[in-house]
Order: C-alpha cells, then sequence, then structure tokens
C-alpha cells in the first residue's frame, strides 16, 4: 500500500488454503493523521532576496503531512499561475520549489507558499527585490587587494573582488623599472602584464605568486 491515508486504517486479514485446509492472519493498520510541518525551517530564514536582473530565482517550501499536502504559490496575495508571468515559471512539486528564469524589475513582490491537507495548513512568504542592471565603472570591494609581506621561498596570493555591468576585463600588472625608471616620458608607470582574464557581474580574481 502506497500513500496511506487515515481512511486506510482497519484489519486486513490474509488468507491462505489449498485442497486440505485455510489459514488466516490479521494485522491491524493505523494510520496516523498529520497536518502539514515544515522539512527544514532553517533553510527558509531568509525571506528577502535582492537579485540582479537576467538572473535565475528558485523559492523552496518542503513540507510533510499525512495524507501528502498539496502545495499552490501565490504572488502579493493572488494565486500565481504561468500566464501571471512572461515566460512563465516551473514547479518542481516532488522537491517543492518554484523557478522563475531570467527574472526583471515586473517580478518584485511577495511570493508566498501554502501547504495545506485536510488537516491544517501553513504558509510562508518570500521576498524578492530585482535589482535592475546599469551600466557603471567597476567597483573593488574595499581593502582588496591587500598588501602583502612574506620571506623568500614562500607563495603569495592576492585577491580582488568586483561588482561590475557589463562584463570586467581584468588584468593583473606587475610595476617594474626600465632605464631604471619606474615611470615613462608620458607620466605613465612601467608595467608588465602578468594575467589576463573576463570576469563576471559579480566576481572574485586572485594571482598567486609562486617563488
Amino acid at each position: 500500500m502506497e500513500s496511506v491515508v487515515p481512511s486506510d486504517k482497519g484489519n486486513y486479514t490474509c488468507v491462505m488454503e489449498n485442497q486440505y485446509g485455510s489459514i488466516n492472519h490479521t494485522h491491524q493498520l493505523d494510520v496516523v493523521a498529520m497536518a502539514p510541518q515544515w522539512a527544514h525551517p532553517e533553510k527558509m530564514e531568509k525571506k528577502l532576496h535582492a537579485v540582479p536582473a537576467s538572473r535565475t530565482m528558485k523559492f523552496r517550501c518542503q513540507a510533510s503531512g499525512n495524507p501528502n499536502p498539496t502545495l499552490k504559490w501565490y504572488k502579493n496575495g493572488r494565486e500565481f499561475k504561468r500566464d501571471h508571468r512572461i515566460g512563465g515559471f516551473k514547479v518542481r512539486d516532488h522537491v517543492w520549489t518554484i523557478i522563475m528564469e531570467s527574472v526583471v524589475p515586473s517580478d518584485k513582490g511577495n511570493y508566498t507558499c501554502v501547504v495545506e491537507n485536510q488537516y491544517g495548513s501553513i504558509n510562508h512568504t518570500y521576498q524578492l527585490d530585482v535589482v535592475e542592471r546599469s551600466p557603471h565603472r567597476p567597483i573593488l570591494q574595499a581593502g582588496l587587494p591587500a598588501n602583502r609581506t612574506t620571506v623568500v621561498g614562500s607563495d603569495v596570493e592576492f585577491e580582488c573582488k568586483v561588482f561590475s555591468v557589463p562584463q570586467p576585463h581584468i588584468q593583473w600588472l606587475k610595476h617594474i623599472e626600465v632605464n631604471g625608471s619606474r615611470v615613462g616620458s608620458d607620466g605613465l608607470p612601467y608595467v608588465r602584464v602578468l594575467k589576463v582574464g573576463a570576469s563576471s557581474y559579480h566576481s572574485s580574481c586572485q594571482y598567486k605568486l609562486l617563488f
């Protein structure tokens, strides 16, 4: 018996017989009804989610109950249907998750999951804020990269964290001397390119020196 419900409780008798006689045995089944409850409430503590536009957003409301509860999603108090959003959304019932791809500012709002069966109902609300991307110069996290002091023979690693729209182009440069001077006739420092790469919207870049 799969997915038993309270109405399944009772006595079940198996009867075995042949031409010489029969025997039987009775089993009692008791089914405990249970109102819905969250499976992992600690994973639902973060209610406000602020993400950049075009990000894929997932909200999860995993629960248990007997009989198995149903799950519905609401946006700003109104039942959320696929035709309410350009591009629709996906619902993964087996993992209690709603998925919205490539979010846009119009997706901002309160998303409430309602989980219920005949013995009770629970709900949880997530708040989504979509930050529209606007071009700006790259922003480095304060304090990075940090100065390093080390001994000969050890490894050194520098790290920077950058926030940028559009996608940044990252270079690591080493200041050098040319003919005893660190600055050229144009007033710019002499440098040597150590590492070049592209990065994403919000990323980390590292450079390791091996002596």
